[in-house]
């Protein structure tokens, strides 16, 4: 997909199912609003952000998923932002083996931020029904994370952020927790 102008993106779901072995890439100079909708089903392809590419507003954001460009989040109040894995419902073929598999990876090579609100990079809900499946959340960060002013991330419930070629920040002001009720994992790199 090549995007050079502003794409909004409401209350709806971008995702593709299929094999898990193929990537969807949004590139270009422009704009992808997200306005209260999810990229990613969990499992299935890999949605990448390319280089020079900007995703804004407030939203979900599931694994597997590639960022190169911008994340620039900014909720409003009462509003949040997430990053990280869910459950998902698993489906069986003919061998009985799995035609979907959960998928935990998340990898930062460019900017995750949130300007304004609370942004939860998590792992996912513990799997509610012996139908579905949930993995651990790996966020693989090469770039940088970071929390403004007026912002605040926690990093919560099992996920493990392996920052050893990266920065986790806050900007003026702004706050990373640790948190959750199982905790989460910083591996490495700076943390300002």
């Amino acid at each position: 997909i090549t995007n050079n102008g502003t794409i909004r993106f409401t209350g709806g779901l971008i995702g593709n199912g299929s094999s898990g072995r193929m990537q969807t890439i949004i590139r270009g100079a422009g704009e992808l609003i997200l306005e209260d909708a999810t990229i990613g089903l969990g499992y299935g392809d890999t949605f990448v952000n390319a280089a020079g590419h900007t995703i804004r507003g407030c939203g979900s954001i599931h694994a597997p998923f590639i960022n190169e460009g911008t994340v620039a989040l900014d909720c409003a109040p009462a509003k949040s932002a997430r990053i990280g894995g869910t459950a998902i419902p698993q489906s069986y073929g003919y061998d009985s083996k799995p035609l979907r598999e959960a998928a935990g990876s998340i990898e930062n090579r460019g900017r995750i931020s949130i300007a304004r609100g609370a942004l939860s990079i998590s792992g996912p809900e513990a799997a509610r029904f012996p139908i579905e499946t949930a993995v651990p959340t790996v966020v693989t960060n090469k770039g940088a994370i970071a929390a403004g002013a007026l912002g605040q991330i926690t990093l919560e419930k099992s996920v493990t952020v392996d920052n050893a070629r990266g920065i986790l920040a806050t900007e003026g002001g702004g706050r990373v927790n640790l948190g959750g009720t199982s905790g989460a994992t910083v591996i490495g790199g700076r943390l300002d």
